[in-house]
């Protein structure tokens, strides 16, 4: 993956970041318009096991929703699976809606 971004985008060595864990999104702050993403979908899908925010790719839920704070986009766009609303009979998606606005947006969200 990484030689092919590298082959398509001309970017330096140092904002290559293989993981989202150890990204820093404040150098970006208030420089985006629009920042897309999600989390894996895997702790989600009603074809994964379902483990939600307990698994660790769950989590990353959370790393996605610190880079919107540290950035400070225009707009943001989280998208996944539709088993995401009833997982944990829908209190995954409350809480991840609880997240979004702590986080001081207007959001709306569609299948």
């Amino acid at each position: 993956m990484k030689t092919s971004y590298f082959a398509n985008y001309d970017i330096s060595e140092d904002n290559w970041h293989d993981d989202i864990r150890y990204l820093d999104g404040t150098p970006y702050a208030n420089q985006v318009d629009i920042f897309v993403g999600g989390s894996p979908c895997q702790s989600f899908s009603t074809y994964g096991h379902r483990k939600g925010l307990e698994d660790t790719r769950g989590t990353l839920f959370f790393e996605y929703c610190r880079l919107v704070k540290e950035i400070q986009p225009e707009v943001f766009i989280y998208e996944n699976v539709y088993g995401v609303l009833t997982h944990d009979k829908g209190k995954t998606w409350e809480t991840m809606q609880n997240v979004f606005s702590d986080l001081g947006y207007y959001f709306s969200w569609q299948i």
